[in-house]
């Protein structure tokens, strides 16, 4: 049975991990530019028929689809509609926190009976959909093969590698706060800085670098050559890709001691509560026990991949489940026809 992946996107390594471990084409999918408020409806609209168009084409029997936004689910189920297929809702954290108002038509289209199940981060996100009484399969980690990464240039001393998005949950006042009392530490913050008000920007000092954006290999290899990674948010309830990727490359951790964070990062971490004072703390801690710290997240690395592996399995399962039950509807018929 064929599967198709939908991503309104530029691109998302969650969404090309899942992909490849399900045997998914992958279609990031987009069109003007996101942000812009009048533009949503067209965005949406040509979207949702590129949507159409690659699935018309696949014809794939299974579509993943990432969700924000839900408005993704209304192509697919149409499709779905039109030839019997399923769909599996990839529900990310800010659908649970930045897009409540929309909760409703996420409910409604899990309850479809052309949902096969929808898949959620973490607990807290499972208890809202186990209250709507939909199929539903924790998957947070996504287990991934990274590259050695390119041998990127470092300045001497003691490196923090910050990966962000230089969105407004996360801290980047507070981080170049604690960059001026740890001067001997050398900061290297990835995303997009140009994202930041220039007042953020002002405050910046000597020994946080931003990277912009690099090459993948590049970025492995930063992460890879940094003494610990750290991924700061102040919202509550979400989990964070970064701390994935360190888990992934074996990295010790520095991450906002979020009830939720600190239980899906239960080792190989440092916990700090994203003021510059608490975020000099946890880089002197993370440099203090880097030894200790990597084992621990050794450690963490077998647990996630271990809770990956079940998951995987668990939506594996529902998609024979349902690709064996599609192929007993199509020899039914066919017999009934021969006779």
């Amino acid at each position: 049975m064929k599967i198709s992946f939908i991503a309104w996107i530029d691109y998302n390594r969650r969404s090309e991990i899942l992909a490849q471990y399900f045997g998914a084409s992958i279609h990031h999918i987009s069109f003007g530019r996101r942000g812009v408020k009048w533009q949503i409806p067209i965005r949406y609209f040509v979207q949702s028929v590129r949507t159409l168009k690659a699935l018309f084409s696949e014809r794939p029997g299974v579509v993943f689809a990432q969700n924000p936004p839900i408005i993704i689910l209304l192509p697919v189920a149409a499709y779905c509609f039109l030839t019997g297929s399923k769909y599996v809702i990839d529900s990310h954290t800010g659908v649970f926190t930045d897009f409540k108002k929309w909760l409703w038509l996420h409910k409604w289209l899990s309850k479809s009976k052309y949902a096969l199940t929808t898949i959620v981060h973490n607990t807290e996100q499972e208890k809202i959909v186990q209250e709507w009484g939909v199929r539903n399969v924790v998957l947070g980690f996504s287990e991934a093969t990274y590259p050695q990464g390119s041998d990127f240039p470092l300045k001497d001393g003691p490196t923090i590698a910050f990966s962000c998005a230089c969105a407004p949950d996360e801290p980047m006042l507070e981080v170049f706060e604690a960059a001026k009392m740890l001067p001997h530490v050398n900061f290297y913050i990835t995303g997009n800085y140009k994202r930041l008000d220039s007042s953020i920007m002002e405050q910046k000092p000597d020994n946080c670098e931003f990277t912009g954006f690099v090459s993948f290999d590049d970025y492995i290899g930063l992460m890879r050559k940094s003494d610990a990674m750290m991924v700061l948010t102040t919202r509550d309830g979400t989990l964070l890709s970064g701390g994935f990727e360190a888990a992934s490359l074996e990295k010790p951790l520095i991450v906002s001691d979020w009830p939720i964070l600190q239980d899906y990062f239960s080792s190989g971490s440092v916990y700090v509560d994203n003021k510059a004072d608490g975020i000099v703390k946890g880089v002197q801690e993370a440099l203090e026990r880097q030894d200790e710290l990597n084992v621990g997240i050794k450690q963490l690395r077998t647990k996630l991949n271990n809770e990956w592996a079940e998951a995987g399995a668990k939506v594996n399962a529902l998609i024979h489940e349902f690709a064996e039950s599609k192929q007993t509807t199509v020899t039914r018929q066919v017999y009934a026809e021969t006779k």
